[in-house]
């Protein structure tokens, strides 16, 4: 049973009186004709770079959330905390945010772009679930805890995930990230070297392809996912160091450690679920799903999942 590819979540009119109001559902323009293709992101979904967003949405990578979604610039007719309108919105209302600026008075800049963006407009955070469920929170445009200047006096709420503000941001390409991480506290160093050799297993094994892929990637969405908020988490940390012991102990006694007896298959199946690569590959009652945002295992419901 072979272990599945690395999974990278390559982690953007005149005004109106503003008022809360929930999305609508939202619209994607598929083709007809070619039924293969996966329709692009819609509007507040999240996206990457590689995959792109719907026509006239850009796929946006910022500490607005820790995942990258798909959203556009405020056109020039749109001022901060006016509506955004517009079809490629895809029928979802929006409101014009403008984020922290040494322009705009902040004394220094947010992570992300200078210019504004249209955000979604919700009533409640089912409303921001409904187009992602890593959006947390629905609330008047916000950065660090504080209501943007502009903003407090209008009813108006915003989906945001306010978790991943003042995080590290990473070039989701180039993904060059470890001189960024060495002031995080001392507790989530070893998860460096942990993912070093994690990513050293995956490569030399052909989990994910390194052509497409950057190895940084894997390394960073490896730490990302073992030190979430900051903190160490152990138990995915475990999970990661039993693969790894596995297949440094499968090179040390000479057993291939990429084929069907490597070690990994009596150390950490059992415990951690059977690398696959579809569903297929699972025992029935078991399904292929994603651990720690890495890998595919076989569970049956009893593998804590990605963050």
């Amino acid at each position: 049973m072979a272990f599945s590819r690395f999974i990278v979540l390559i982690l953007t009119g005149s005004a109106f009186a503003a008022c809360a109001s929930p999305p609508a559902a939202v619209v994607v323009d598929t083709d007809a004709s070619n039924a293969d293709v996966p329709p692009k992101a819609g509007f507040g979904r999240a996206c990457t770079l590689a995959s792109g967003c719907a026509a006239g949405l850009k796929c946006m990578q910022s500490e607005y959330a820790p995942f990258g979604w798909c959203t556009r610039d405020c056109a020039t007719t749109e001022k901060a905390a006016d509506y955004c309108v517009g079809p490629e919105l895809g029928g979802n209302k929006a409101f014009c945010v403008q984020m922290p600026t040494k322009e705009t008075g902040a004394k220094q800049d947010w992570l992300g772009q200078k210019a504004p963006f249209c955000a979604p407009i919700c009533d409640n955070t089912g409303d921001c679930h409904a187009l992602d469920a890593q959006w947390e929170k629905c609330e008047k445009p916000t950065y660090k805890q504080a209501v943007l200047p502009g903003y407090n006096a209008l009813p108006t709420k915003v989906c945001d995930a306010p978790s991943s503000y003042g995080q590290i941001i990473v070039d989701p390409i180039t993904c060059q990230w470890k001189d960024k991480v060495k002031d995080m506290a001392p507790t989530t160093q070893p998860a460096v070297g942990i993912c070093d050799n994690y990513c050293t297993f995956l490569t030399t094994c052909q989990f994910f392809d390194p052509k497409q892929i950057q190895p940084n990637c894997c390394t960073w969405h490896c730490f990302q996912s073992l030190t979430p908020g900051g903190l160490i988490d152990n138990a995915k940390v475990s999970a990661i160091k039993c693969f790894n012991n596995a297949y440094n102990n499968s090179v040390n006694s000479g057993v291939d450690p990429c084929g069907s007896q490597t070690l990994h298959v009596s150390q950490c199946d059992a415990k951690y679920g059977k690398p696959c690569k579809s569903a297929g590959d699972c025992d029935d009652g078991e399904k292929c799903t994603s651990d720690a945002c890495l890998n595919f295992l076989c569970v049956n419901n009893t593998i804590p999942t990605c963050n």
